[in-house]
């Protein structure tokens, strides 16, 4: 097993939030914003998904 060193110098390599790097007028902006108000309590749990199922097949 092979050791893993850190150097807590080092600064942080990516910034606390990825939004930071993208500017307000940005696509992914809007599409960050429309998956947060998808009504997600009216898909399935995943747990009830058919892992064979293809999509567009039933």
């Amino acid at each position: 097993m092979s050791a893993r060193f850190v150097d807590r110098e080092t600064p942080m390599l990516l910034p606390p939030d990825m939004r930071d790097w993208v500017p307000e007028d940005d696509l992914v902006q809007f599409v960050i914003e429309a998956v947060h108000r998808l009504p997600l309590e009216v898909l399935p749990p995943v747990e009830s998904l058919k892992e064979d199922t293809v999509a567009g097949e039933n």
